[in-house]
């Protein structure tokens, strides 16, 4: 029988599939049966395998090809690689900096923050009603970052009304320990011209709108943005109109931050063209479309209303749920007739039409009525991510879990 392996393949062992070898040199007969010498990283020097314990690396099967094939690795390597993204990833649902500030405890003010954590773009709208504290969520976030990072962050940016930077500055001082100096648009462009020759330079500073937007300043920022840690944008809602120099300028900041932090307690003012210009200044990615946004509000109001059936108490949540989600996937011309009886809609009945595909994607596809839970609906209405977003504003709904973090609790002056 000619052997099936030969010098150079990739294999693994049947009984351990979790760990590669390298076959090296031409194999050995021995009554009968083929054996090989296996390199495993295990293993510092190769090791006798038979043949009929090898089996050779397919490297075009997908993951999902492995489940059905029943390719597991065994319990150790999973232990291994757990405590391998736990250390890689700094853990999500621990807050390092808990108790590293002068605030009164009110839990609400947390929930940002962990949502920031739990957060793969780190891109907030802090939406937050005046006088619930978004200065200090924003500063929770701050200390956890440098709490987290303590080698590797350098430089956060704080924009906001010149009205508003000695405020800034006194809070982050007096709660938080955070020194951040107050900086106008000559001191901006020297940053500028340092960062140049040295692009390992700190920047912990506050600045006024009026300065960042200075004509040298964002000359010389645009020819070579410094990477910023965390960009924060106070009184954010100033920044709607995309046609002015403070919204270019913020917007320029935030492409080249690694965390911005938007807060207002009036994200829309003149319709949901206000909230979607907002957003895209986060996430330009995400919030690419305003037809598709505009469509993704309409549509999720009703994800929010099984949301909250599906929480309550009554006997026929289920199948007023799975009655809600049928309608979204079997009836097409319902986002356009809705459309026509909402008066801050600005996109035509066409666009959204063109924009009702992609939203409602996943809606022709769902459990039954009585498979439906509250995981599974959680995960349905995850799919279409801005459109979650933007419903919450657009809603009476206060979950925490939104990146536009309203909060429902009662003002508090801390």
């Amino acid at each position: 029988m000619e052997p099936l392996f030969q010098h150079g393949d990739i294999v693994v062992r049947r009984n351990r599939r979790d760990e590669r070898g390298v076959v090296q040199g031409a194999p050995s007969k021995l009554a009968g049966r083929h054996f090989y010498r296996v390199l495993f990283p295990s293993s510092p020097v190769p090791v006798q395998v038979p043949e009929g314990d090898l089996e050779k690396v397919t490297f075009e099967m997908s993951i999902e090809e492995r489940l059905l094939n029943r390719e597991f690795g065994d319990q150790a390597t999973f232990s291994r690689l757990l405590t391998y993204e736990r250390l890689r990833h700094p853990l999500q649902d621990t807050i390092y900096s808990l108790r590293a500030s002068r605030t009164e405890f009110q839990p609400y003010q947390f929930k940002p923050l962990l949502k920031f954590l739990r957060s793969t773009k780190q891109r907030l709208l802090l939406a937050d009603e005046v006088g619930l504290g978004k200065t200090i969520e924003a500063g929770f976030i701050l200390c956890e970052m440098i709490a987290r990072y303590p080698h590797t962050f350098r430089r956060a940016l704080v924009v906001c009304k010149a009205s508003l930077c000695i405020k800034w500055q006194t809070e982050l001082w007096k709660r938080f320990d955070l020194r951040f100096d107050i900086w106008k648009a000559p001191q901006l462009r020297e940053f500028l011209d340092r960062y140049r020759e040295d692009q390992d330079l700190e920047l912990h500073a506050i600045c006024s709108l009026e300065s960042y937007r200075n004509p040298g300043v964002m000359e010389q920022w645009e020819a070579m943005p410094p990477t910023l840690d965390v960009l924060i944008i106070d009184e954010a809602h100033h920044l709607r109109n995309t046609e002015t120099k403070a919204h270019k300028a913020c917007r320029e900041a935030a492409a080249s931050a690694d965390a911005v932090l938007a807060l207002t307690a009036t994200p829309m003012q003149m319709g949901s063209r206000d909230l979607f210009n907002l957003l895209s200044l986060l996430d330009e990615e995400e919030f690419g479309s305003f037809p598709y946004f505009e469509a993704c509000m309409l549509f999720n109001r009703h994800i929010v209303a099984a949301e909250q059936k599906i929480a309550q108490s009554a006997q026929d949540r289920f199948a007023v749920v799975h009655g809600i989600l049928k309608a979204l996937g079997d009836d097409r011309g319902y986002l356009q007739r809705q459309a026509l009886q909402e008066a801050n809609i600005q996109s035509s009945t066409a666009e959204l039409a063109l924009a009702w595909s992609p939203a409602s994607v996943f809606a022709g596809d769902f459990p039954s009525s009585s498979l439906i839970n509250s995981g599974n609906l959680e995960a349905m209405a995850a799919k279409p991510w801005a459109a979650r977003i933007a419903c919450r504003a657009s809603s009476s709904s206060s979950d925490s879990e939104s990146s536009i973090c309203p909060s429902s609790q009662p003002a508090r002056h801390l």
